[in-house]
């Protein structure tokens, strides 16, 4: 496919907001791939991504069109910051930085007109993935014949607790029966495994760095522990569990391995993901026997009478098996 400038995009079926260029292509590699074989256009938004490095080529490689935004990315914004920083903490720039998001996502919806759009739910803290959702959920929701997802960024979500940790910090509204959803998970429990990925991403320096994380990962556990699903009132959220459908989970696996971040073996890498991957789906899989699930979270209207997502049934009927 094509490497298009954000001046000529054109009609997609699905757009797919992603901070940086592994995003996407780690956590929605089922649904992309699946989407593809189905032959509808795709097109992948990378956030704060300048050139076109070798995880965009792969991309381009299984058929899906790439815009690059060009946006300085928490590493160049916050150059030799710890990781505390680029992670868990606030700067006068970032406000500028959500506005431009907002601007882009503002000029591009229109021409892109895409019925599904998915975008980052913000797992693992990091403030370009933060920036991209809250941008998205100022931008993108509530436009009739548009649905917008939010998925879980891995390997972030793989962390226990980390999602639920996400949802509490949003004050994210779920229906009834969904309150067990999200994993729950002891404060030690959930620091020992949220390093991680920032770890195998090369985020972190040395054991100052990781010990520097902790306590803000800490503070944002205790901050989400009183959330109540049924009684909060951030964004209206549905969970959607996706089976990889036929054929399809060996593609996705094959584009992880091209993309999975690591500082050391690429085929170690893959296999650790790979790993990790399968544990969840049988966390959030919903009775299914698939090796390869991924979980997104449907925004719903967020005001009485408000327009229902379009073709809910059929998008239930694919999502969830």
């Amino acid at each position: 496919m094509a490497l298009v400038p954000l001046a000529d995009l054109g009609r997609y079926d699905a757009l797919y907001v992603s901070p940086h260029a592994d995003d996407a292509a780690l956590s929605c590699a089922a649904r992309l791939l699946g989407e593809r074989a189905r032959g509808q256009r795709v097109l992948a938004l990378l956030l704060f991504e300048s050139e076109a490095g070798p995880d965009v080529t792969e991309l381009l490689a299984r058929g899906v069109d790439v815009a690059l935004a060009g946006l300085a990315p928490a590493a160049r914004r916050r150059e030799g910051a710890p990781f505390r920083s680029i992670g868990f903490e606030r700067s006068g720039e970032d406000a500028e930085v959500l506005e431009a998001i907002g601007r882009l996502f503002t000029d591009v919806a229109p021409r892109v007109k895409a019925r599904q759009v998915y975008a980052p739910l913000g797992v693992g803290g990091h403030i370009d993935h933060r920036l991209a959702h809250e941008a998205a959920l100022q931008v993108l929701v509530d436009e009739p014949g548009r649905n917008l997802f939010l998925y879980e960024e891995r390997p972030e979500a793989f962390a226990p607790g980390a999602v639920r940790v996400r949802l509490g910090l949003v004050a994210a509204r779920l229906p009834p029966g969904a309150n067990d959803a999200a994993e729950r998970a002891g404060l030690a429990r959930y620091l020992f495994r949220i390093n991680a990925a920032p770890a195998g991403r090369g985020d972190l320096r040395g054991w100052a760095d990781r010990f520097g994380s902790f306590g803000a990962a800490a503070g944002e556990w205790r901050s989400a522990r009183a959330w109540n699903p049924q009684k909060a009132f951030g964004p209206r959220l549905q969970p959607l569990v996706h089976p990889a459908e036929a054929g399809i989970a060996p593609l996705a696996e094959d584009l992880w391995a091209s993309v999975v971040p690591t500082r050391g073996s690429k085929t170690r890498a893959a296999e650790r993901f790979r790993n990790a991957a399968l544990a969840y789906a049988r966390k959030v899989g919903g009775g299914t026997s698939h090796d390869h699930v991924e979980r997104y979270w449907l925004v719903l209207p967020s005001l009485p009478g408000a327009t229902q997502p379009a073709r809910r049934e059929e998008l239930e009927s694919v999502l969830v098996r």
